[in-house]
């Protein structure tokens, strides 16, 4: 297995740990603001959503985006490559999140007044970042910080355990 597999295959894991954890707790309230109508066009993405509590703002997401049980459940606009354009348009969102791989798609929405939140994938600062600028921008800052901060312990945690792996990138958080 390559080294980026790795990465991404431990970050998808650890992101899975953190939500089944922070779910456990009694004491969560889920925000809810109406205003907010978000459509995710990744499932890493769908994932920060739910994580962050606006799994209840999110009105689309792709036909790959299958965790949490709930994304399942929300309305489909197609595949992460080819989604319904008209479908996004006709669900009137206030903010769409994807990948630099939308770009296209970005420009295309742009003519419908619809701006597409560009959000770097390629390593676990990138990923951060995206929890960061999402937390900004749905008003859920507080929860965002609490996620990273418990996401990066999480990783010292595993990086602490596993002398014997060198792997700088965790180092740097």
């Amino acid at each position: 297995m390559n080294r980026d597999c790795l990465i991404h295959n431990l970050l998808r894991l650890l992101t899975i740990g953190i939500f089944i954890l922070s779910s456990c707790t009694s004491d969560d309230k889920v925000i809810s603001n109406k205003d907010y109508r978000l459509i995710s066009l990744a499932p890493h993405i769908t994932e920060i959503l739910f994580e962050l509590k606006a799994g209840d703002n999110l009105i689309a997401v792709t036909d790959f985006c299958r965790f949490p049980d709930a994304a399942m459940q929300k309305e489909k606009i197609g595949g992460l490559l080819n989604p319904n354009i008209e479908k996004i348009v006709a669900l009137k969102p206030t903010h769409v999140f994807g990948v630099p791989a939308h770009a296209d798609l970005a420009k295309v929405l742009s003519q419908f007044q619809l701006e597409v939140t560009m959000l770097s994938n390629e390593t676990i600062l990138d990923f951060l970042d995206s929890v960061s600028k999402i937390g900004r921008m749905i008003d859920r800052e507080s929860t965002a910080d609490d996620f990273a901060r418990t996401f990066t312990d999480s990783l010292k945690l595993l990086s602490s355990s596993n002398q014997n792996d060198n792997i700088p990138l965790f180092q740097d958080l």
